[in-house]
């Protein structure tokens, strides 16, 4: 059951990531108003973290969360990815304070 769930929100993940690029694009190309695009792109940013939370919550209900390998065998803890969400979020954080500038 939650493998289903966690195909559903990955499906979810990559088409909220293919929507914002794509408003993203939208937005450069100046097609999409800018008060439109911003409302758009803070939507599918909600879409795609509530997926990924999703997905973090139903591999740890299948007890994959803690023992993730990467391709070449390397382990990497679940500290590391939430570390990096982290600094990205900063990032993303950063940019959205500086954009209001422009």
């Amino acid at each position: 059951m939650f493998a289903t769930i966690r195909k559903i929100a990955i499906a979810f993940l990559i088409i909220s990531i293919g929507a914002f690029a794509f408003f993203g694009i939208l937005s450069i190309w100046e097609v999409i108003e800018k008060q439109d695009v911003f409302k758009s792109l803070t939507s599918m940013g909600i879409i795609s973290f509530a997926s990924f939370l999703i997905i973090l919550i139903a591999m740890e209900r299948e007890g994959k969360l803690w023992h993730l390998t990467a391709k070449n065998g390397t382990q990497f803890s679940v500290g590391r990815v939430i570390a990096a969400l982290g600094i990205v979020m900063f990032v993303l954080y950063l940019l959205f304070i500086t954009s209001r500038f422009y």
